[in-house]
């Protein structure tokens, strides 16, 4: 490697020896290697993935894809450990879960470039995503009915997405104290937090009345619970 300091003689030999001492003392010291892949997917939980409704959901796939090397750290990881969970679960035939990992991995790596965590990510000039094979098989008006009857009796959250077509996490983490009744006590809306909202606003579904007696049966099992408890499905 070769370092200019300038010309001569208006830099001196003794000023170029000088430089050139710093420069080998600085290279001979130890690198701070800086966060590990533990430390640096905690700190964007706190300061990212809270703010984002499906930020839960993102941390898990990412501490299971990058769990060998989270001792590591992050700046040692190299393109071919952020390929190897991808590639994984292409060959197992799962196409669309490993396209949503690979935008998971570069949103986080490019996060850590974007806060000085890393010089450059791990994942720039990665494959292109998977083309998805769309699916052509469709459930007949009668395994539709029996489906739905199946819901409603036994799994009465994914009757209530059905029904109101919200996401899934707006259900599955529903809370008593977000559910509106009418004088009666029966269910009338549900009120879903900012929290819990993609766009981060507040957000009211009004339920039809297939709905409302969807949730009447599923909260039959919840008249003693705390107004801020989840409710167990």
């Amino acid at each position: 490697r070769t370092k200019t300091v300038g010309q001569f003689p208006a830099s001196t030999v003794d000023t170029a020896r000088e430089v050139a001492a710093r420069v080998i003392q600085r290279e001979a010291a130890p690198v701070n290697e800086g966060l590990t892949v533990d430390e640096a997917l905690r700190r964007y939980d706190r300061e990212h993935l809270c703010d984002v409704a499906t930020g839960l959901r993102i941390m898990r796939g990412i501490d299971e894809a990058l769990r060998s090397h989270m001792q590591t750290p992050i700046r040692q990881i190299i393109k071919a450990n952020v390929l190897g969970p991808i590639n994984a679960k292409k060959n197992d035939g799962h196409l669309s879960a490993a396209n949503k990992l690979q935008s998971q991995l570069v949103t986080f790596f490019g996060w850590c470039a974007q806060q000085d965590i890393i010089t450059a990510s791990p994942c720039q000039n990665m494959p292109k995503k998977s083309k998805e094979k769309p699916r052509d098989r469709v459930l007949s008006v009668s395994e539709c009915r029996a489906l739905f009857d199946a819901m409603t009796n036994e799994w009465p959250a994914v009757a209530l997405l059905v029904l109101t077509a919200c996401r899934r996490s707006n259900i599955t983490d529903l809370e008593l104290q977000e559910i509106e009744r009418d004088d009666d006590g029966q269910p009338v809306a549900l009120h879903i937090p900012a929290h819990n909202m993609k766009a981060g606003e507040p957000h009211t579904v009004h339920l039809s009345p297939a709905a409302r007696a969807n949730e009447a049966r599923a909260l039959a099992d919840h008249d003693d619970d705390a107004p801020g408890d989840a409710i167990l499905w």
